[in-house]
């Protein structure tokens, strides 16, 4: 009959060494792997020497435009440069400042003799009347100096209504504008006045260049103011 297994045994003795086995086969070859595992981060050391200098990079983007600098110091003056070509006209300037007088010119040929011109302002200073007769039908000239005021006949002497009157040939007293064989009026108080009522006179100076009227009577104006000279 079969009993019940027992309990395990204490272990025996080592027993002898045996002998050695037969070489195995060679296996593949492999490198040691080796890992390391990183450390705590050391503290900051000395600054290192500056390094040799590298080869020049490649050009980089342009860059935006900087600010204007400031002018710098002028530069000294260049040489004398050689002369340009002429250029081409340029525009017409403005008119310029009145220059300085010059210096006097000689005297110049003398010009034609201008026209007569219009009759200037009278001055401030008193004048006086004079009369010229010509004792010709032609009116006579301005003496030098004078100005011409009008022209006429010239009268010397009245006689009308029992009264009688001279002219001074020198004023313009004699100076009638405008011939009449009875060249007055006579007016009383009442403001009535008479023309040729009685027998009236009046004596002119005579036109030397014409023969006289000898022992002849006319009554035609033209002819008598022809014999009368003009002032």
């Amino acid at each position: 009959m079969e009993g019940v297994k027992g309990q395990a045994g204490n272990p025996g003795p080592s027993g002898r060494r045996g002998q050695g086995g037969r070489p195995g086969q060679k296996g593949m070859d492999r490198r040691p792997t080796v890992v390391v595992l990183p450390g705590d981060r050391g503290e900051m050391g000395d600054l290192g020497d500056v390094g040799k200098k590298g080869h020049a990079g490649c050009p980089g983007a342009k860059g935006p435009d900087g600010l204007k600098g400031t002018a710098g110091e002028t530069g000294q003056r260049g040489q004398h440069g050689g002369y340009g070509l002429k250029g081409e006209d340029g525009d017409k300037g403005g008119v310029g400042r009145k220059g300085e007088n010059g210096a006097k010119g000689q005297i110049g040929a003398k010009g034609p003799r201008g026209a007569q011109g219009e009759w200037g302002v009278p001055s401030g200073m008193n004048g006086f009347l004079f009369t010229r007769h010509s004792q010709d039908r032609i009116i006579p000239q301005c003496p030098p100096g004078s100005s011409f005021v009008f022209d006429g006949y010239s009268l010397l002497f009245i006689n009308g209504y029992s009264r009688a009157h001279g002219q001074d040939l020198g004023t313009v007293g004699s100076c009638l504008q405008r011939f009449s064989t009875l060249p007055f009026l006579i007016c009383e108080i009442a403001g009535e006045c008479r023309y040729a009522e009685r027998n009236d006179y009046s004596y002119w100076l005579s036109n030397i260049r014409d023969p006289q009227l000898q022992n002849q009577t006319s009554t035609d104006q033209e002819t008598l103011q022809s014999k009368i000279s003009r002032y």
